[in-house]
């Protein structure tokens, strides 16, 4: 130990707790069990084994080139960027999205008020809302069940102008 109090060890064991206001780590820093609180902190570096909390709260930003992620994860607010990949899982509680895929690009399309496929097959929640399969309006070729623009519920099955049927919502 120096008179200006620094300790200087090529290897030392300590017992007890180690104090320090303020300071940098430099090497690694281990431990094979216990407990860190407070708040940890990392301008760059890296992580190896596992992390576990049994409660907390990250800030910023977590990000992993490769790894799983086991148990739960769970966010009151915020937003997820880049990719969310799973062989399996399941979602509680709401889910929004304003535009993606559902069964990869040649499945389900998601946009805003509407789910479409690419065999023809749509449900559209707007001011005009319908179920088409094959038909973009009422009337024209494939199924169309919805509200037409007159306000009226109407229902059409239309192959051609010989074979359809057709329901403005008063009359068939």
């Amino acid at each position: 130990m120096s008179t200006a109090g620094n300790i200087s060890a090529s290897n030392a064991i300590l017992g007890g707790t180690i104090y320090a206001n303020a300071g940098v780590f430099s090497g690694s820093v281990k431990a094979n069990n216990g407990e860190f609180s407070g708040s940890i902190q990392a301008n760059n570096g890296q992580f190896s084994g596992s992390i576990k909390a049994s409660s907390g709260q990250f800030s910023g930003s977590i990000k992993a080139s490769s790894g799983q992620f086991s148990g739960s994860i769970q966010a009151s607010s915020g937003q997820f960027s880049g990719s969310i990949n799973a062989n399996s899982g399941n979602f509680s509680g709401s889910l929004l999205a304003n535009s993606g895929y559902i069964g990869g690009t040649n499945g389900w399309v998601i946009n805003t008020n509407k789910i479409s496929s690419s065999y023809g097959i749509e449900f559209s929640n707007s001011t005009i809302p319908a179920i088409k399969i094959g038909a973009n309006s009422y009337g024209s070729k494939g199924i169309w069940l919805g509200k037409g623009t007159d306000t009226n519920f109407s229902m059409s099955m239309y192959n051609d102008a010989n074979n359809y049927l057709k329901w403005n919502g008063s009359s068939l």
